[in-house]
């Protein structure tokens, strides 16, 4: 019984630590200044823990959604409730958020909106935008695979008891 409970554990633990080795290659894979290896290994280091950090945070999230929707015992109120969830929550925390974040830093350095703001706008974007679009990615990866283990370990579990 205590492998049931357990199973979705194991496998977001496996999941986050695909995240984990994702973000350092990820991140080796962008450094190109870096004159030597170590440097490069330092650089990705210093920058893979917090991003992995972030990552096994967002994957941890959306398998807390999922486990949080599954417990809504009405049907119709589950689905209406998941629709809204996955199409608004991860939106806003990834996607939105971040362009307020944008907008607000880029506010105060430019009187008016012209080329300069343009281009501060356009490079606070570019860094805010990679993990953005990664954090909103790997919500919907942790509430899938929660899902889907919950879902095979309530096969697994029947063929078990029933074998």
């Amino acid at each position: 019984m205590q492998i049931k409970k357990l199973f979705p554990f194991i496998i977001l633990g496996l999941l986050s630590i695909g995240a984990a080795i994702f973000s350092f290659i990820f991140l080796w894979s962008l450094d190109v200044d870096s004159k030597t290896a170590a440097e490069q290994f330092a650089s990705t280091i210093n920058l893979a823990i917090p991003s992995s950090i972030a990552l096994i945070a967002l994957v941890w999230f959306g398998a807390g959604l999922d486990y949080g929707l599954s417990r809504i015992q009405k049907k119709s109120l589950r689905i209406l409730a998941s629709v809204l969830v996955y199409l608004f929550l991860p939106a806003m925390c990834c996607l939105v958020f971040p362009a307020l974040v944008i907008l607000l830093i880029s506010g105060p350095f430019t009187e008016d909106w012209n080329s300069s703001s343009g281009v501060l706008a356009g490079i606070l974007g570019t860094i805010v935008f990679i993990p953005a679009v990664l954090g909103f990615f790997f919500i919907y990866i942790g509430a899938g695979t929660n899902a889907f283990s919950r879902w095979l370990m309530g096969r697994l579990w029947k063929e078990l008891e029933a074998g």
